[in-house]
């Protein structure tokens, strides 16, 4: 070993006893590039090492990183990461007075510099619980940055990959610390510390109120843009002719403080291009902002006013919520009384058959037999005024729905030619005596569940299946195991319980108190109801939901639940379906969907062979009788292997409200399974 190699190593250790005497817990990290703790660090999240395990891990001739775990073990510690592109923000921050004073006090504590060109802030927060780790602002990718798995989902399905702005570590978390270096991390670079005072560690300290509003501000740099409402139905224009609107008039001429502050909303900060605004009825904290660089919008992070939420508002759809109860019709009136809009009276006839956005089925696109739009029939000129208002309404919403679906076709031919070239040879082929450098297939549960994948459970009733996805879930929400496979990762679930939603819940409960786990916000949602898959627009929702929250497994139970009305013995119709999966899970690219099947006897998949033909792995649930064990077979697994995984055991876990599924061979230890 050389010289150089043991100063690190020292270094390191100095570094570790430092961080001990400071009251954090730590871990070591591999020295593989992976950033992984090299020991199970489970216990060490409510229980330090000691001093005598730090100097057995970090001694000469070991090779590790230091690792710093975030949360209530370390004294409330969390991390704040900005990637080297949003340090920007800093000089924004300083020079406003609240802002300015915490910021300061972040940069006086303790500072790193990371090896890929970012900054970590490390502090404590008095006054709450450390959170779990959040995601506070992202980017997209630059083409250049997309690898070929991300260029090939751009292509698929024109989502584009994204990178991490701003994030933080807290509760379940843990940061790689300087001076770890070397092969700890990919590039070979170091961890800097770059704290103004590097005698020993100083993290600074700051109050729950002051967090809040700091994340508040940091959420404003967010630079994807929110999603606009799902469109119901085309919205009926304002007045009949080429005129100005009254609503956009009003966006264009109106101020954001003049729409919210008659509604009780507060500006707390106004940063440049951007307000940040707390909602009526909140004492501290920031609501939502307005304006940046993607438009003069507003996006709201609460849940708590009338206003949607992590969704872009025009100031006229702010205006029509919030002073008309959503009733754009009305609130086109009154804008109009005041001034807002053409000088001609507003049309008052509605689409036909129009009830409620949610209500509205869009007309078909014209035939070919229609006279094109602007040429008038016979037919047509012997119509009323009220008619012929109504017609021309109508042909306008058709020509909106193909001006959007030509703008989509444009896009996808402008994504084709921007892939063009892109293609090449050399850098996807290997000789075969190389295989060994093909990466191995990605999975979400290890050798179970594939990541980025449409999957299948089926089950005859009774035989356990709920059981099977219930635990599946459980532990990809918590990062245990499942059916002896463990979860490659801590996950976000979102479960759509079709049926069953009371029997879901006691199972969830009994898991998590014989596991001795607790969730964490957002790491399983429930949906307790079943969005049907022809139904475009709930299909879309879920979508959105799952690129915004980067869910990383959506269990839908069952399928025949939300394919009502399907043909099961259709190709066609069972065809719709799967598409309607994959485009549920498309929104983020890890993401697997498993959805619930029945079986039929035998325990054979029911129906169309196409959706075993469409699975990505299949997974068969079985059992002989009532008090059997649960036969779990992996039927169907592309590239991976296939087989029996295991049987196993509904076990009756003290005081708990529902059995658990265990290992067939250790009933009587559910935490081992």
């Amino acid at each position: 070993m050389t010289t150089e190699e043991t100063t690190e190593l020292n270094d390191i250790l100095r570094a570790a006893l430092a961080w001990h005497a400071a009251g954090a817990s730590l871990v070591p990290v591999r020295a593989d590039g992976s950033k992984a703790p090299a020991v199970d660090w489970k216990a060490f999240q409510t229980e330090r090492a000691d001093e005598a395990q730090l100097r057995e891990w970090f001694r000469d001739g070991a090779n590790y990183g230091l690792g710093v775990i975030t949360g209530a073990v370390s004294g409330g510690l969390e991390m704040l990461e900005a990637e080297g592109r949003a340090i920007g923000v800093a000089a924004e921050l300083s020079n406003h007075e609240e802002l300015g004073s915490i910021w300061n006090r972040l940069t006086a504590g303790y500072l790193e510099a990371s090896p890929g060109g970012g900054v970590h802030f490390i502090y404590r927060i008095e006054g709450m619980e450390v959170p779990g780790n959040t995601k506070l602002a992202q980017r997209f990718a630059a083409d250049e940055e997309l690898t070929s798995d991300e260029v090939a989902r751009l292509a698929r399905t024109g989502v584009r990959a994204r990178r991490v702005l701003i994030e933080s570590r807290g509760t379940g978390g843990f940061v790689v610390v300087a001076p770890s270096g070397g092969t700890v991390h990919e590039t070979g670079r170091p961890w800097i510390n770059v704290s103004a005072n590097r005698d020993g560690i100083h993290p600074a300290i700051i109050t729950a109120d002051e967090r809040e509003l700091l994340f508040g501000v940091l959420r404003a740099y967010d630079q994807i843009p929110a999603p606009e409402p799902i469109p119901q139905r085309p919205r009926p224009p304002a007045s009949v002719g080429d005129d100005l609107k009254p609503g956009d008039d009003f966006s264009a001429r109106a101020s954001w403080a003049e729409i919210l502050e008659p509604h009780g909303w507060v500006a707390v900060v106004h940063l440049q291009n951007r307000t940040l605004w707390r909602r009526p009825g909140k004492r501290r904290g920031v609501s939502a902002v307005t304006g940046g660089d993607l438009g003069d919008f507003m996006t709201c992070w609460t849940t708590s006013s009338e206003l949607p939420d992590n969704t872009g508002l025009s100031k006229w759809r702010v205006y029509a919520i919030l002073n008309h109860g959503g009733d754009f019709s009305a609130a086109a009136s009154a804008l109009k009384q005041q001034g807002y809009g053409a000088d001609r009276p507003l049309s008052r006839d509605p689409l036909p058959g129009y009830k409620d956005f949610s209500e509205f089925v869009a007309p078909s696109t014209q035939s070919a037999e229609q006279p094109a739009t602007g040429e008038a029939s016979a037919a047509e000129q012997q119509l009323s005024p009220g008619e012929a208002r109504e017609r021309d309404i109508e042909r306008r919403a058709e020509e909106e729905l193909r001006r959007l679906e030509a703008k989509e076709r444009a896009k996808r031919r402008m994504l084709a030619k921007q892939l063009e070239g892109r293609f090449d040879l050399e850098s996807v082929m290997i000789d075969a005596a190389d295989l060994d450098v093909i990466e191995e297939l990605p999975y979400l549960v290890a050798d179970l569940l594939p990541e980025s994948a449409t999957t299948f459970l089926v089950g005859e009733s009774g035989a356990g299946k709920s059981f099977v996805a219930t635990a599946i879930g459980l532990a990809v929400a918590t990062g245990r195991m499942a059916l002896n496979r463990q979860a490659n990762r801590k996950g976000r679930v979102l479960y759509i319980a079709g049926e069953g939603q009371k029997g879901l819940r006691l199972r969830i409960q009994s898991w998590l108190s014989a596991m001795n786990e607790t969730l964490e916000p957002g790491a399983l949602r429930l949906v307790q109801a079943s969005p049907q898959l022809v139904d475009t627009a709930a299909v879309e929702q879920l979508r959105r939901f799952v690129e915004m929250h980067e869910i990383d497994l959506v269990i839908v139970d069952t399928l025949a639940r939300s394919n009502v009305g399907a043909d099961e013995n259709s190709a066609q119709d069972q065809g719709v379906a799967v598409a309607a999966l994959d485009r549920i899970r498309s929104g983020y690219e890890p993401c697997t969907l498993l959805a619930v099947h029945h079986a039929g006897k035998g325990g054979q998949y029911r129906g169309s062979t196409a959706l075993k033909a469409a699975a990505d792995t299949m997974i068969s649930v079985t059992r002989e009788a009532p008090g059997e064990p649960i036969v779990v077979t992996v039927v169907k697994q592309k590239d991976g292997e296939e087989g029996v995984v295991g049987l196993y055991d509904l076990y009756d876990a003290p005081n708990a409200p529902s059995a658990i599924l265990v290992s067939h061979q250790a009933p009587s230890h559910p935490r081992g399974y």
